[in-house]
């Protein structure tokens, strides 16, 4: 399935951010962006047996009508597509995983391997933290990409 560069449907992240992933995207020069997580990555929160929990380079801005607080990923260290090729093992750590960061306050998303809106065939789930501060106002375009809210 080919992904798209450019996201489509309402967009969570500011034109900044939007930009710079469209940026990276489209002058990466490796494979997998979730295969090359180590020890020193800029990125990594803390080391699990069988998953990084990582920041979200390009977090999120906006959730569910709310401001993003924090936007985080649980991202398995083998290269799986979908969370139904999980072995015993990271299925048992991944629900221990959700639970720990459900718990905390997280908002837990993942999409299908099957979902053309899957811009990263590695399995990753979004943890998202929200703000008590609810968007009062919207403006979404897609073309040029432009989200202001406040």
């Amino acid at each position: 399935m080919k992904r798209p560069l450019f996201s489509f449907g309402p967009i969570n992240r500011t034109r900044k951010a939007e930009r710079d992933y469209v940026n990276y995207r489209r002058n990466k020069n490796i494979d997998c962006d979730f295969c090359n997580f180590n020890d020193s990555s800029d990125v990594l929160i803390k080391e699990y047996s069988l998953f990084w929990h990582v920041i979200n380079k390009f977090g999120y801005a906006t959730w569910d009508g709310y401001c993003v607080r924090e936007h985080s990923m649980i991202v398995p260290k083998r290269h799986v597509v979908s969370i139904s090729e999980f072995t015993p093992e990271e299925s048992q750590e991944y629900i221990a995983l959700i639970s720990k960061f459900e718990k905390e306050g997280n908002s837990i998303y993942s999409r299908s391997d099957k979902q053309v809106t899957k811009s990263i065939p590695h399995q990753h789930t979004h943890l998202i933290q929200l703000e008590d501060k609810q968007v009062r106002s919207l403006i979404y375009n897609h073309s040029p990409h432009i989200l202001t809210f406040r």
